[in-house]
């Protein structure tokens, strides 16, 4: 996120200008794709604020990615989070944000859609061959760190069952306190996390440890 929330200590914060964010994600999307299998898929969570510039960032970062890095978009998440984040007094809560599903490849790609609707039924249930909606609602919970949301679990457990087999590796380049990697583990997979914080990186492997591998 952009001006809404940082990592704590360490973290990107929320003072950078708008070219320095791109440069970031951007710098962020090469190396991703440089280890990404060929069938593999980048999730990226994003959302924006009130103000012209937030607002706008969404579809700079998108288009940044598409038209300029070569990725392709796939599929459009709505995350409705049920407890809204914050907002001015003069507008509605914010009460969602946005999965944006982007492969290398325009065509080669892994998705299991099965897998994904036997995931999504254990929220909401869909009926079979029905296709799963964009549309999730899954609370999420804060952490213990000021300002720091820790997202829920399913939230990582569907992309990763949809686009990750069970041999692959889950790789989050912003790990915090390693949700993902936690995700990956109870969905038999493997997981990368890592974090410009290291004070994150310490809780993420008290949470890891226990895993089996």
């Amino acid at each position: 996120c952009w001006r809404l929330r940082a990592g704590g200590k360490g973290g990107s914060g929320s003072d950078a200008t708008p070219d320095d964010y791109l440069t970031m994600l951007a710098a962020m999307a090469v190396q991703a794709r440089r280890v990404l299998d060929p069938q593999g898929s980048m999730w990226l969570n994003l959302t924006g604020g009130y103000d012209p510039e937030s607002a706008a960032m969404l579809e700079r970062v998108v288009a940044m990615l598409t038209m300029q890095l070569g990725w392709t978009l796939r599929n459009v998440v709505v995350w409705q989070r049920q407890v809204p984040g914050g907002h001015p007094a003069d507008a509605m809560r914010s009460s969602h944000e946005r999965l944006y599903h982007l492969t290398p490849d325009a065509g080669n790609t892994r998705y299991d859609g099965n897998a994904l609707r036997s995931a999504y039924g254990e929220l909401t249930p869909v009926k079979q061959g029905v296709l799963t909606p964009n549309l999730w609602t899954i609370p999420f919970k804060r952490g213990s760190i000021d300002q720091y949301v820790v997202a829920p679990d399913q939230l990582y457990r569907l992309p990763i069952v949809a686009t990750c087999p069970l041999d692959g590796i889950v790789l989050d380049p912003y790990c915090g306190t390693g949700t993902a990697c936690v995700a990956a583990y109870n969905a038999q997979r493997r997981a990368i996390g890592i974090d410009i914080n290291g004070d994150l990186v310490q809780r993420a492997r008290r949470r890891i440890e226990p895993q089996t591998l």
